[in-house]
């Protein structure tokens, strides 16, 4: 489950980092921190649910 979500959210801050900081954009920037921020949430509840593999 990690790469797709390291890639998306690799994507959405290369996105922001491209997005100049003007007003124009403060709504799409906010978007896709509040996105990301939802997104790791998600990704850290799965992380502690999930029961630790074992390996031998």
């Amino acid at each position: 489950m990690f790469k797709p979500y390291a890639i998306l959210c690799g994507a959405g801050s290369d996105a922001l980092d491209a997005l100049p900081a003007i007003p124009e954009n403060v709504r799409a920037r906010w978007l896709l921190e509040h996105a990301l921020h939802q997104a790791e949430e998600l990704y850290c509840e799965t992380e502690e649910s999930e029961p630790e593999v074992q390996t031998a």
